[in-house]
């Protein structure tokens, strides 16, 4: 690959003056560019989605776009547009004078209505950025990501982030906001808690040369196929999860990729690895949170118990090693679209939004111009339980540090007894009101929004220090409900944005078309946001 990028320092599982948990074992790295996709084992019949979902509050429908008239010749302009545009070649970025122009628009609107909701549908306004094969988005599944038109459109626009601007998101997920700021020639930050999450954001920006990658893809397979009794980590957790035979396989190529030198491909090998563990396991492609599959819960005749029995079957009798080759290769493959990119810095950090605020944090006050997150959902998405099996099979956490990676992640649902046994209060008087009347019917769920607000109060401490005089903060949030009541939970984000000093520039909403990754509950707390508001902020 030409124009190899510089190096840079490590960036590994606490940022620097922290101590790691032993139990959880996280490392990420700096690195560059994006990567590409690599679509994930479909079941018969059924797409896979990518797209943020959540299960929560379905608010009524949005009013029509107010926007309709000024943006139709636009959308239908932007359709073809993303008709003509490359799929092989380096990513579209949007043209800045027409992300101005939209920006604009939006501000003339949102200001001429007021608090009437105002309704954009970003797909249709940027198609250009629609491609499922766009950069590296779709390198690994993911649950709940942030649609990349949002980071797209805002790192366009020169109001938002001029040339070299720095960006944060500190809730970057599997690193959506951090492709698009490699895409757009930007240097970026990204910190999440979940080690699985840093690891795929961080291969997902950085250029590796093919040839290194698939010298290193033949020494692995031919080191595991050397291995006879390699220790199989976190076993009781995972025979569940694969067939024995599998799961040694597994185990080998992990030993074996661990081994690889140059740690831009070995953790690589270790996204493709993630990969392949999840198309090989037992647990049903369907879904994201793993759910074993069973045909005998269906009746003989019902299609998806044959359907199941087939794949079972498949899966006694797969090749892992040559399984892994295969996806290995098409991620290299995907990757070398990097090539061509302008190499800017950007760095990934295992670590907690709430800490930001702290003296030794990895972001100083006030050295970032522009700030795109999609913070995790009021108890919508379980994000660890769906990284559950990827984590336990790279060996990346074990039980103990499965349990308090719970315990770190915004917006859990899962509470000690004697936790939620008093009540607690946001400083939101809205807030606190509608938590109050939900307490006698649900504390738990009571104490989920509570913990969620003072959790999300402190990250906001810290996100609106990092910023610039001056500086945006694109926030990406869906409402909720709470037991049965409709609980704006994006308003409340908005009032503890400006507890920090930061003032609201724009509000919109964005419907969400997919429903993919959504996780269905049993109980009417909670059900599927139909609409994201994206607000943002001026410091």
């Amino acid at each position: 690959m030409s124009g190899s990028p510089r190096q840079a320092s490590v960036a590994s599982s606490s940022w620097p003056g922290r101590q790691g948990s032993p139990s959880l074992r996280c490392t990420t790295r700096i690195r560059r560019y994006p990567d590409s996709s690599l679509a994930c084992c479909q079941w018969p019949g059924r797409r896979s989605s990518t797209t943020r979902t959540s299960t929560t509050a379905r608010s009524a429908s949005p009013p029509s776009c107010v926007l309709a008239t000024t943006c139709s010749a636009l959308s239908a302009r932007n359709r073809l547009i993303g008709m003509l545009a490359p799929t092989s070649s380096a990513p579209v970025r949007i043209d800045a004078g027409r992300a101005s122009e939209v920006y604009h628009q939006l501000l003339a609107k949102f200001h001429e209505q007021g608090d009437d909701p105002m309704t954009v549908d970003f797909r249709s306004l940027f198609p250009e950025v629609a491609s499922t094969e766009r950069a590296t988005h779709n390198l690994h599944p993911y649950p709940a990501k942030m649609l990349r038109h949002i980071p797209s459109f805002s790192l366009a626009v020169p109001e938002l982030a001029g040339p070299g601007a720095r960006v944060l998101d500190p809730f970057c997920g599997s690193g959506t906001t951090l492709v698009e700021a490699l895409v757009a020639g930007n240097p970026a930050v990204g910190l999440d808690v979940n080690p699985l999450a840093t690891l795929l954001a961080k291969v997902k920006s950085t250029p590796v040369s093919p040839r290194r990658a698939h010298a290193a893809l033949a020494s692995v397979v031919a080191m595991a196929r050397q291995l006879r009794r390699p220790r199989v980590p976190n076993r009781d957790r995972l025979r569940y999860w694969f067939h024995p035979r599998v799961l040694t396989d597994l185990a080998r190529l992990r030993i074996a990729v661990e081994d690889v030198g140059d740690p831009d491909v070995r953790d690589l090998l270790k996204a493709s690895l993630s990969l392949l563990a999840r198309q090989v396991s037992l647990a049903d492609p369907r879904v994201s949170v793993p759910v074993r599959l069973r045909p005998e819960r269906y009746p003989e005749d019902h299609r998806l118990r044959a359907a199941m029995s087939r794949r079972l079957a498949q899966l006694g009798r797969l090749d892992v090693l040559l399984d892994f080759e295969r996806a290995t290769r098409e991620t290299i493959a995907r990757i070398g679209r990097l090539e061509g990119l302008r190499a800017e810095p950007i760095a990934v950090y295992c670590a907690d939004a709430r800490e930001l605020a702290a003296a030794d944090a990895p972001v100083e006050p006030a050295t970032i111009d522009l700030i795109v997150t999609s913070p995790p959902y009021l108890g919508a998405q379980k994000y660890i339980r769906a990284s559950s099996l990827n984590l336990f099979a790279l060996d990346l956490v074990d039980a103990e540090g499965a349990g308090e990676l719970l315990g770190r992640s915004v917006g859990r649902e899962f509470f000690r007894r004697d936790e939620y046994a008093e009540a607690q209060t946001t400083g939101i008087h809205e807030a606190d009101a509608l938590i109050e009347e939900s307490r006698c019917t649900n504390p738990l769920r009571a104490h989920l929004a509570t913990t969620y607000l003072r959790e999300m109060r402190s990250a906001f401490a810290g996100i609106a220090t990092r910023l610039k005089p001056g500086g945006a903060f694109v926030l990406v949030a869906g409402d909720n409900q709470l037991c049965d009541v409709p609980f704006p939970t994006s308003r409340f984000l908005e009032a503890l944005a400006h507890e920090r000093g930061l003032r609201t520039e724009l509000r919109v909403v964005d419907a969400i078309r997919s429903r993919g990754l959504m996780t269905r509950r049993n109980h009417s707390s909670a059900s599927p946001i139909a609409h994201e508001h994206v607000v943002v902020f001026r410091r």
